[in-house]
């Protein structure tokens, strides 16, 4: 198994659904969950982004809502 590390960046508080001032942590998780957390706060509903092999839905406690 091919692990690759990467580190997003998330500038501004989507509205005030976003709380900033944190750095979170998310083990093994699939960079399309952030897409579609971020698809889900801008009012566009998915479950999933392109390959959807490593599961569905956005990231846990990353939006307020």
């Amino acid at each position: 198994m091919i692990t690759t590390i990467c580190h997003f960046l998330l500038i501004g508080g989507a509205g005030g659904d976003l709380t900033t001032g944190r750095y979170l942590k998310y083990k093994e998780e699939a960079h399309t969950k952030l897409l579609v957390s971020i698809a889900n706060t801008m009012g566009v509903k998915l479950d999933k982004f392109g390959y959807d092999g490593h599961g569905k839905g956005g990231l846990p406690n990353l939006f307020k809502s």
